[in-house]
């Protein structure tokens, strides 16, 4: 798990998902939203003031600045941006019609306004809107599985992860340890200090389930690298336990199971799209990494 692509939802809300992603991979890619226009200090400036939830977004996510100044996570990955995907996904269900693009409506995605506006208000408020969520979903399978990198999730929480279908084929699974509540500074010690544990991880994922072993021995040897960190720690941060669930799944996944929950007679329209590219992309495998927390923490001492 070299680079691994975030929801902005579990970015916002710190999950599960997102301290295991800032810790365990190399590097992360999420949604960062920006206007369309471009990034200046002035085009940055009038989104904040046209867009309030945008700029409350912003002093939201500033605990993160250090992550995203190290290039420990990122908006864009191989010169492309997830928002590219996330607005073809949107026309697309427009475009399509039937009983997605009933609940989907509108994309907000073409307006600099609109959508910064929609998307900050909902990645704060969890993912309860359609019009937002189900898009940004279904454009960051499509951006990992066109760029070859996993997606990494927690247990689904927001509506579009509730759309997304079970169809997740387990290859290998581990047990480690993380962080829960470290700030952007503790992140980044972290990381320095459990280097070489987590270059070793990092290793034994990309050979493979025929190297469970090592997989398994570098998941305890990052363990310990994670305890051996807590024990100098400031009060407050403390470890958890968690089992990282590797798979894959026929990209369309989220749009099908979308389409599956609202009733669709046919998920095969989940991978076509009107311009094409989800036939391209229906077969090719998007990998998939789960996080779900077990039920022991370990405080600093």
């Amino acid at each position: 798990m070299h680079i691994a692509v975030l929801s902005p939802y579990d970015f916002h809300a710190r999950s599960e998902a997102a301290c295991a992603a800032l810790l365990l991979a190399q590097c992360v890619v999420t949604v960062r939203p920006a206007p369309l226009e471009g990034i200046s200090n002035e085009q940055l400036h009038i989104a904040a003031t046209d867009a309030p939830a945008f700029a409350e977004l912003v002093r939201a996510w500033s605990w993160s600045g250090p992550l995203w100044q190290a290039g420990v996570i990122r908006g864009e990955w191989d010169a492309a941006v997830p928002i590219d995907d996330i607005q073809r996904a949107a026309r697309e269900i427009a475009d399509g019609g039937g009983p997605l693009a009933g609940v989907v409506g509108d994309s907000p995605f073409e307006d600099t306004h609109a959508y910064l506006q929609a998307m900050s208000h909902d990645v704060m408020g969890g993912g309860r809107d359609p019009g937002v969520a189900v898009p940004v979903a279904i454009g960051l399978e499509r951006f990992a599985s066109r760029h070859g990198l996993a997606i990494i999730r927690g247990p689904g929480r927001s509506l579009s992860s509730k759309f997304e279908a079970r169809s997740t084929r387990r290859i290998t699974q581990v047990t480690t340890t993380m962080v829960v509540g470290a700030d952007a500074g503790e992140l980044l010690a972290l990381r320095e200090s459990a280097h070489e544990e987590l270059s070793a991880f990092r290793e034994a994922i990309h050979s493979g389930p025929e190297a469970s072993d090592a997989l398994t021995e570098a998941g305890d040897a990052l363990s310990d690298a994670v305890l051996h960190f807590l024990e100098s720690a400031d009060d407050g941060l403390s470890g958890a336990a968690i089992r990282l669930t590797f798979g894959s799944t026929e990209a369309g996944s989220v749009q099908a199971g979308a389409l599956s929950a609202l009733g669709a007679k046919s998920a095969e329209q989940a991978s076509t799209g009107a311009s094409g590219s989800g036939t391209e992309l229906s077969h090719r495998p998007t990998q998939i990494v789960s996080v779900r927390t077990l039920p022991w923490a370990i405080e600093s001492r």
